[in-house]
């Protein structure tokens, strides 16, 4: 048996021919499972996320069932073959090939891992499952295919922007500084996107975080998803601070006082524990918040760890600097950044006595994250 040529355009039927005759296999799907007794492959056509199959990340593959199909055969899980469902002792080889709408061919993009999660089929939706994909998919095959657009990558001007944090800044450099890294991640803010005058008036609140919410604070993804910037209706008053960032299971909460314009940030572990002060004014916090969801829900490109030594954070930090902010409380997270490369990095503990980070990098493009190669073959998470 011979293997499909990664990139390579293939009709269905010279894709199913490479491993044998539909005769040997079970054809699910309306031919988007192909299912031999020793391979699965799966031909799709791609389209808009949730609403047909797509790529999340590089290395992540989610398969959107289009109707309802009846693919599994233990009565469960109805929209995927039960042979590609994770949780087996041995599972059979999985290659992908995938077009877009207005494509005939299929484009062979590597192989697929077992799928580690999988939907039920519920109103609107006919199931999905998403796997892992091997190696990443390259930005330039995944422009092409259409789904993902870069946006703006002029690195320089979002390193000359943070560049300026080791210098002497004012609230109004740093509120600079905070739109260049939000537009660089999320593209172009215009005046639809702010919340209004109206909407804000009654609301006691520090004139930094005013200005964020009048500027974008309609666009709640740039600065919420992994942890959570309270919108202006949430905020509330506790131990005389205006709460106003919270963790996704408040397990940790950052609060400031109101009437200042740019006000210290404190934080705390818990309710139960008592406010201390971050180390950083509102503006400058803000900054790292847009960096510490840029990189957790945005990157399409990045790698991960829970623990690495610190040998390993050195290295990485000969390409990627520190910034000059304080480390938030919240495990002692700081923030990397350099030309188009971010990281969040936070303390974890010692491990047969050397200390450790966890980390996360990310990138818009696997392009600035080509140094980490030949750190990352053990971390949990690699897209590059």
């Amino acid at each position: 048996m011979s293997e499909p040529i990664l990139y390579k355009e293939y009709g269905w039927q010279d894709a199913v021919g490479i491993f044998g005759s539909e005769q040997q296999a079970r054809v699910l799907c309306d031919g988007q499972w192909v299912v031999f007794p020793r391979t699965v492959l799966c031909l799709t056509t791609l389209g808009v996320p949730r609403q047909m199959s797509h790529f999340k990340v590089g290395s992540c593959f989610c398969w959107v069932a289009d109707k309802p199909y009846d693919a599994a055969r233990d009565g469960r899980i109805k929209s995927v073959p039960q042979e590609v469902i994770g949780g087996h002792e041995d599972y059979p080889p999985m290659h992908l090939f995938v077009r877009s709408g207005s494509k005939e061919r299929y484009l062979y993009v590597g192989r697929l891992g077992p799928s580690y999660r999988q939907s039920y089929p519920s109103s609107g939706n006919y199931g999905d499952a998403d796997f892992d994909l091997r190696p990443a998919l390259p930005s330039h095959i995944w422009q092409s295919l259409g789904g993902f657009d870069p946006g703006d990558l002029n690195h320089d001007r979002v390193d000359s922007a943070l560049q300026r944090l080791y210098e002497k800044t004012t609230t109004e450099d740093r509120l600079e500084i905070f739109r260049v890294v939000a537009e660089y991640w999320h593209g172009p803010i215009g005046p639809e996107d702010g919340i209004s005058n109206e909407e804000l008036t009654g609301k006691e609140m520090p004139y930094t975080l005013r200005w964020w919410y009048r500027l974008a604070g309609g666009r709640k993804e740039i600065m919420s998803g992994q942890i959570f910037l309270l919108q202006p209706d949430r905020l509330e008053m506790t131990d005389g601070l205006l709460l106003f960032y919270v963790e996704n299971q408040w397990c940790y909460e950052w609060a400031m006082q109101p009437a200042a314009d740019d006000p210290p940030v404190y934080g705390r572990q818990d309710q139960s524990k008592p406010w201390a002060l971050e180390g950083m004014v509102l503006s400058e916090f803000l900054i790292e918040v847009c960096l510490f969801e840029a990189v957790m829900c945005h990157a399409r490109y990045g790698a991960s760890a829970s623990w690495i030594e610190a040998d390993t954070v050195a290295e990485i930090a000969k390409t990627i600097r520190p910034l000059p902010i304080a480390r938030w409380g919240w495990c002692g997270t700081q923030f990397w950044a350099c030309d188009g490369a971010f990281a969040n990095v936070a303390d974890n503990g010692e491990y047969q006595g050397k200390k450790g980070c966890s980390i996360w990098v990310g990138a818009k493009t696997e392009h600035p994250l080509a140094f980490l190669k030949p750190l990352v073959s053990r971390w949990e998470f690699v897209s590059l």
